[in-house]
């Protein structure tokens, strides 16, 4: 990693330095390298501008020789930077589904579909997506697995395929742009412990998940677009 700096040519900003060839080996070339003079730093005739070439060139030459290069604290905080972007309530506005075919309708969302996505800066997160128009039903009294009628039966699976969530943390790169939730818990059971990576991009106040899947000629887009949702103001004081 060259942490930025270009190797410097030979003897191009050393104009006090010399060359000095090593003792060479009995089947190879001699081999060269540069020696600065130990005067060079206290001789007050040095022109400023060379002692400043040099300490640039010491100090490539010390970053060259670590492996890897530490990013700096600039690193950290653009990396802070990039995520607080995605903290906040984010109302789901579109998603959009193509496959080989063109656009069509999400298979796992239902048309018109309603959502929020909360990134907490703690690192934890949620999601809800929910369907227009579900149909209502009573509050049950009782939630434990019970026998149930045919008709509590099919509200029972109507109101579970108009309904998804699920909690967990999250992690962004900047790397890739990519944002992973790690599923804690879902109203599938079987997405806990997943991981769901999307690429996100911020586009006119827009947060945008790419998702794409799918072998060449047969590959699947979806994208979800979310809107940031502003701070709900607290008009009530408790005591």
């Amino acid at each position: 990693m060259s942490c930025g700096f270009r190797s410097p040519a030979p003897g191009r900003y050393l104009p006090h330095a010399r060359t000095a060839t090593s003792d060479p080996a009995p089947a190879s070339p001699p081999s060269r390298r540069f020696i600065v003079k130990e005067d060079f730093a206290i001789d007050r005739r040095v022109d400023p501008r060379i002692a400043g070439c040099t300490a640039i060139l010491l100090l490539a030459s010390a970053c060259l020789q670590s492996s890897p290069c530490q990013a700096g604290p600039h690193g950290g905080r653009r990396l802070e930077a990039a995520r607080e972007q995605l903290i906040g309530a984010w109302r789901l506005a579109a998603i959009e589904y193509s496959g080989p075919h063109g656009e069509t309708v999400d298979p796992y969302y239902q048309a018109g579909s309603s959502g929020i996505i909360i990134y907490d800066s703690s690192g934890w997160m949620s999601v809800q997506i929910t369907a227009q128009n579900r149909p209502r039903w009573a509050v049950p009294a009782v939630r434990v697995p019970h026998p149930a009628a045919a008709e509590d039966a099919a509200l029972k699976a109507e109101a579970f395929d108009t309904y998804y969530s699920y909690y967990g943390t999250w992690d962004y790169d900047t790397a890739t742009s990519v944002v992973t939730h790690h599923v804690n818990s879902s109203i599938i059971p079987a997405e806990t412990g997943l991981d769901y990576a999307q690429t996100a991009t911020l586009e006119g106040g827009h947060l945008i998940f790419t998702v794409r899947s799918g072998s060449p000629g047969t590959e699947t887009v979806r994208k979800k677009v979310w809107e940031r949702l502003p701070p709900v103001k607290n008009t009530k004081t408790t005591r």
